[in-house]
């Protein structure tokens, strides 16, 4: 996916981090809020994710 986006976009460079489950996406995300150190874009499979 990456490969396909940067061939369509090369002027824009992505750097994939696998991080975990949701929890520890969450836990990390949370921690770079804090810190002022966010980055651009955080994804998760949310089908994943229970439905109430």
């Amino acid at each position: 996916m990456v490969e396909q986006f940067e061939a369509q976009h090369p002027h824009i460079r992505v750097e994939p981090v696998y991080i975990g489950s949701y929890a520890e996406v969450n836990t990390k995300f949370i921690a770079a809020v804090a810190s002022g150190d966010v980055p651009a874009l955080v994804s998760v499979k949310t089908n994943y994710l229970s439905r109430s």
